[in-house]
C-alpha cells in the first residue's frame, strides 16, 4: 500500500507572552480513521511554556494522508499510520514550530528529533492505539 501526504495545516495556535514559573513542553500525536475510505490524519498537540523568554505556545497541528488502496483492520494494526505517517509529517510540524516562534520574536524554538517507533511502542503500552 502507498502512502502519500496531500496537506498540513495548524488547526490552532496559541502564543501567549506572560511569566512562566516553570517551563514544560508536552507532546502528543494521534490518528484520525477515517476521513475517507482512504484518507486518515495524524494530529500533533504541542504544548511550550518557555520560562527564559515568558511565553506559552499551544498548538494543533494536522496532517492529511491519503493511501491507494481503502483502509481497513490490517492497515491500522500496522506501523504506517503509528510510525511512517507520523515520522513523513513531523519535519512539517517541526518547522512550523520553529518559523511560527521566530517570526513572533522569540528565538526559534528547535524540536529534537523523535523516534515514532519508540513513541508508538509507548502508546500501545499506555492502552492508547494512536486513535
Amino acid at each position: 500500500m502507498e502512502l502519500q501526504l496531500t496537506s498540513v495545516r495548524a488547526r490552532k495556535i496559541l502564543l501567549e507572552e506572560k511569566v512562566v514559573e516553570s517551563p514544560a513542553t508536552t507532546f502528543r500525536f494521534r490518528i484520525g480513521y477515517p476521513l475517507e475510505k482512504n484518507v486518515f490524519s495524524v494530529e500533533f498537540n504541542f504544548t511550550l511554556d518557555n520560562e527564559e523568554e515568558n511565553y506559552c505556545l499551544q498548538t494543533n497541528y494536522e496532517a492529511i494522508f491519503t493511501t491507494d488502496e481503502e483502509i481497513d483492520e490490517d492497515f491500522r494494526n500496522s506501523s504506517f499510520p503509528k510510525v511512517n505517517a507520523p515520522a513523513i509529517a513531523f519535519p512539517y510540524f517541526r518547522a512550523f514550530i520553529s518559523t511560527i516562534t521566530q517570526q513572533a520574536g522569540y528565538n526559534p524554538a528547535v524540536l529534537p528529533s523523535l523516534n515514532f517507533v519508540k513513541l508508538a511502542e509507548e502508546m500501545l503500552l499506555e492502552g492508547n492505539k494512536g486513535e
